[in-house]
């Protein structure tokens, strides 16, 4: 199990689909099949319920999501310690849908341009 696993594990689990993961991930689908293959046969356990041509978490999957996005964070924190003067990662907001169309996109696009690491 490595951090390119992980993500492509998270990135599956957010879309619930092996294409659309792909396609988000710059992959070829049977790349991120086979990650994900490997990663259940590393971990013993299935971490996909399978049904016709959709996919789901299955309780295994779900519980083992919540840990591969702490690693992921703890990672990401760790590489920005090495450079604590350029913010980079992931910000996250919680907004009234009025106030984030109204008051959000100025504040947002001059934040975007001060810190072109932050997605």
């Amino acid at each position: 199990m490595n951090h390119t696993t992980l993500e492509i594990f998270q990135v599956v689990a957010e879309e619930l689909s092996v294409v659309k993961a792909a396609r988000r991930l710059g992959r070829v689908q049977s790349n991120v099949t086979t990650r994900i293959q490997q990663l259940e046969e590393e971990l013993g356990v299935q971490l996909f319920i399978r049904e016709n041509k959709k996919i789901r978490l299955s309780p295994q999957g779900k519980k083992f999501l919540v840990y591969s996005k702490k690693i992921l964070s703890l990672a990401e924190e760790a590489r920005q310690s090495l450079h604590p003067g350029e913010p980079a990662g992931t910000l996250t907001l919680g907004s009234m849908e009025s106030t984030a169309a109204s008051r959000l996109p100025a504040p947002l696009a001059t934040f975007s341009r001060a810190c072109p690491g932050v997605r």
